[in-house]
């Protein structure tokens, strides 16, 4: 998979039909991987079924693998997994071994230990589940209302505090998933112009705010798919006042797809 991505590239070595392109690692994170019930870090005869041990140990674990690969650079990645084959070669490792080379190797990449990803990733269920939760823009005024008290009191309506022609817009973006990790957040404003945010996702959630001449009206986390771990991908996106019937029918037609794609390769 990892060298058809590479040939072919990332977004269409595995399926390319009808404008849908998907490439390895998206491939894998359509293997239900939020509803597996068991660790990646498991041994092998306390999984449930043959088939949650095959698709945790090998899926899950390439999209865990994937996804911090993406986070900290492929070359730096790669480096990291040279260092441990030639430090363990024709020795018996454990998992602490490939942890601890991963922790020495990446962890000033990610500004800390590793154990943040690495602990709740292969040690943890489930995955990562971003959402868009709000998304809110208003003219920037002055502020309204009563203020002091007896004499002193003052009522500052509309037309002492009219709107200026600034917007003040914010967003608020989630992880309801179990897995933290970093991701590409896209903002786009009624203008036409987009701001592009790096979301460390050390946190459950994150407010964005801006004060700008254009409304914010739509809000995008992982535009570029780099976080495989990704469950949920239909709620990754908000726009303001959104086309209702547009939404239901991209909706239908991605849950079709990615049923299609199911069925084609067994999963």
């Amino acid at each position: 998979g990892i060298v058809m991505d590479q040939w072919k590239g990332a977004d269409r070595s595995v399926f390319d039909v009808a404008g849908v392109r998907l490439g390895y690692s998206d491939l894998l994170g359509l293997s239900a991987l939020g509803d597996l019930v068991a660790p990646i870090a498991t041994r092998s005869y306390e999984f449930a079924t043959p088939g949650e041990y095959a698709t945790t140990t090998y899926s899950k674990t390439a999209v865990a693998l994937k996804t911090l690969e993406n986070m900290v650079g492929s070359d730096k990645f790669w480096h990291a997994l040279g260092v441990y084959a030639q430090t363990f070669a024709f020795a018996h490792p454990t998992r602490d071994d490939f942890f601890r080379t991963l922790r020495q190797e990446l962890g000033d990449a990610l500004l800390g230990d590793l154990n943040w990803y690495l602990d709740p990733a292969f040690q943890g269920v489930g995955g990562t589940d971003f959402r868009v939760s709000s998304l809110t823009s208003r003219k920037i005024h002055a502020e309204r209302g009563v203020f002091g008290e007896g004499p002193n009191r003052k009522v500052v309506g509309k037309k002492d505090a009219p709107e200026e022609d600034q917007w003040f817009s914010e967003a608020l973006v989630v992880n309801l998933g179990n897995v933290p990790a970093e991701a590409d957040i896209s903002f786009g404003f009624q203008d036409g112009s987009f701001v592009h945010k790096r979301w460390p996702g050390r946190t459950r959630w994150r407010r964005f705010e801006f004060r700008r001449d254009s409304p914010l009206t739509e809000v995008w986390v992982d535009p570029d798919r780099r976080v495989p771990f990704e469950t949920h991908r239909l709620d990754n996106n908000q726009r303001e006042d959104p086309d209702g019937r547009a939404s239901l029918r991209a909706a239908a037609r991605l849950s079709f797809w990615e049923q299609t794609l199911l069925q084609v390769v067994g999963l």
